[in-house]
């Protein structure tokens, strides 16, 4: 009973999650301004890298604190960054 509640109440909610997703794209879509990533390549291109390492760390950092081998941790690491 409790389970199949809590199943609809989840099915209820998937299309404002999908909507609201939705919007949210679009909404960084609209702040998006092509003029600046044109005028200033190099600091775009500086500021991706230096955000895909410090995700990559975070992925990696604590996987090797739980005791993987650092090889595995970094392609992990790298993957979901």
């Amino acid at each position: 009973s409790q389970h199949r509640e809590s199943h609809n109440m989840l099915e209820a909610q998937l299309p404002i999650k999908d909507v609201l997703g939705s919007v949210f794209f679009v909404v960084v879509g609209m702040f998006f301004d092509i003029r600046i990533v044109l005028a200033h390549p190099f600091l775009v291109v500086v500021l991706l890298a230096a955000l895909l390492l410090i995700k990559g760390i975070a992925a990696s950092l604590p996987l090797v604190l739980m005791g993987l081998p650092f090889r595995t941790a970094a392609g992990v690491g790298i993957l979901l960054s």
